[in-house]
């Protein structure tokens, strides 16, 4: 009998501890490895990568990205982001990978905007101006849209992964800003149609998701959740809240952001979801 391999999820739920790893600390010693893409190319003779693809590691205190094999951890390169004349020194956050336009995408706090690397040579194509305050961000699986939470002038940049280009700018709801609101961490469906933000620093004892319509940039629902809250969501999955400062795992219908589950996790800071091996057996299956 042959085994097939089907994606299943799995969602790994990462206690506090991961902070100083995972990119959400104001620490510039630590790399923001949160952010990494199997799929970044990384494929050619110069920088060691054949076919399994590579992890990419933003490091934020030194101005530079570490480039893994992700079949053999082994480093393949370190290559700086760009800085020009005058320029701050660059504060690398978080990256995405956009398959489509074959580029992956770093964003540069110190310099209110996004570097853009080809994914095979890891060589410098430009940058994209965004908001003060980078953070996080998330590329579309079309590829055609990454967005970029800006924490200080509380916008989120939309950008054109193809051209280049910002498609839009889009203000942070006022309400949630004059309780001290800001723009963290966002994710987008894997149908594109939906972008959904967390808005921390709430004065109260919430703080918000928000969801907006990926085709008119508005925003078309929230709901009060625990406080630090991040964000994950698969092919065909829940939306998943971990609230670290709450304790807990929030469950919403990813359409219309109803409350699905309520979820006591002690420190939950972060969520993914994996692939595993699924064997498939006769009819009528048991286990002992």
């Amino acid at each position: 009998m042959m085994t097939t391999r089907t994606p299943i999820l799995l969602l790994a739920l990462l206690a506090a501890v991961a902070l100083a790893a995972g990119g959400c600390s104001d620490d510039r010693s630590h790399p923001t490895s949160a952010a990494a893409d199997k799929s970044a190319g990384a494929r050619t003779p110069d920088n060691g990568q054949r076919n399994g693809g590579a992890v990419v590691v933003a490091n934020r205190g030194s101005g530079t990205i570490t480039v893994l094999d992700a079949r053999t951890a082994a480093i393949a390169g370190t290559y700086a982001l760009p800085q020009e004349a005058g320029d701050a020194t660059p504060e690398p956050m978080y990256v995405s990978h956009s398959g489509r336009a074959g580029h992956v995408f770093v964003g540069d706090r110190a310099n209110d905007r996004v570097a853009v690397f080809d994914s095979r040579t890891f060589e410098v194509i430009g940058t994209v101006p965004a908001g003060a305050g980078v953070f996080h961000q998330w590329c579309n699986p079309k590829g055609d849209q990454l967005w970029v939470n800006n924490d200080i002038d509380d916008t989120i940049t939309v950008i054109d992964p193809l051209a280049l280009t910002v498609i839009t700018t889009i203000d942070v709801p006022a309400d949630l800003v004059a309780m001290g609101g800001k723009p963290h961490d966002v994710v987008l469906d894997h149908r594109s149609r939906w972008a959904y933000v967390t808005v921390l620093g709430v004065d109260g004892p919430s703080d918000y998701l928000l969801q907006y319509d990926t085709a008119t940039f508005e925003e078309v629902a929230r709901q009060p959740v625990g406080k630090d809250p991040h964000l994950a969501i698969g092919v065909s999955t829940d939306l998943y809240v971990p609230c670290q400062n709450s304790d807990q795992v929030l469950v919403f219908d990813p359409a219309s952001l109803a409350l699905l589950d309520d979820i006591a996790v002690p420190g939950a800071h972060g969520a993914t979801f994996e692939e595993v091996a699924r064997q498939p057996v006769g009819k009528d299956p048991h286990l002992a």
